[in-house]
C-alpha cells in the first residue's frame, strides 16, 4: 500500500525520484498516466491493466447501464471467428464514455522503469496537464501514486476534511 508524502525537485534532465519505500511495491515496470484533478497517476502493472479492462467494460455495457458494466470472462472467439478482443475494441469506438476515458488515461500515458538512483523521466506533456514545473509533491494513496504541483495540491487539500466527510456520505461510509 502506498502512503505519505513527500516534495522532490526535478534534477535538470526532468527526472523525478521515486520514493524508496514506493520503489520496491511498484515494482521494475509501472505506468505513468493522467489522474484526475489535475494530477498524474502512477500505477502498478497490474492495476494499469485492470484500468484498460474497465473502460473496456464500459464501453461493452450497454448504452446508458456502463455503470453496471461487470468483468465477465467471455470465451476467446465468437461465432464467425471474431475474437472477444476485436468486439470490445469495436464497441469502445461506438461509446462517447469509453472513448473519452481511453484519451483522458491512455493517449499520454507510458511505462516506466526507475533507473540505478531510483528515477523516472516525466513527458513534457503530462507535466504541462499537472501544472509541475521543478517541484512535485509525490502522495501515496493507497492503490497508487500521485504527482501534483505544490500549488494544485494545496488547493485540493484546502478543505479536504469537508471533502473527506461528503465523500464518505456520498460513498454511504458515514
Amino acid at each position: 500500500m502506498f502512503e505519505g508524502c513527500y516534495e522532490h525537485k526535478l534534477d535538470e534532465k526532468d527526472r523525478l525520484i521515486v520514493p524508496g519505500r514506493f520503489r520496491s511495491e511498484l515494482g521494475r515496470r509501472f505506468y505513468v498516466t493522467r489522474g484526475h484533478e489535475e494530477c498524474l497517476y502512477i500505477l502498478r502493472e497490474a492495476d494499469y491493466m485492470a484500468l484498460a479492462e474497465i473502460v473496456r467494460a464500459v464501453a461493452a455495457a450497454p448504452a446508458g447501464r456502463e455503470a453496471d458494466a461487470q468483468l465477465v470472462p467471455m470465451p476467446s472467439a465468437q461465432p464467425g471467428g471474431v475474437s472477444n478482443e476485436a468486439l470490445l475494441t469495436a464497441r469502445a469506438m461506438f461509446s462517447p464514455s469509453a472513448r473519452a476515458l481511453q484519451r483522458h488515461f491512455f493517449s499520454d500515458s507510458y511505462e516506466a522503469s526507475p533507473d540505478a538512483q531510483g528515477r523516472i523521466i516525466l513527458a513534457d506533456s503530462l507535466k504541462r496537464y499537472a501544472g509541475i514545473d521543478r517541484t512535485v509533491v509525490v502522495v501515496g494513496v493507497g492503490d497508487r501514486i500521485e504527482l501534483w504541483s505544490p500549488e494544485l495540491w494545496q488547493a485540493e487539500m484546502t478543505g479536504s476534511r469537508e471533502k473527506a466527510q461528503m465523500a464518505a456520505r456520498d460513498l454511504s461510509l458515514a
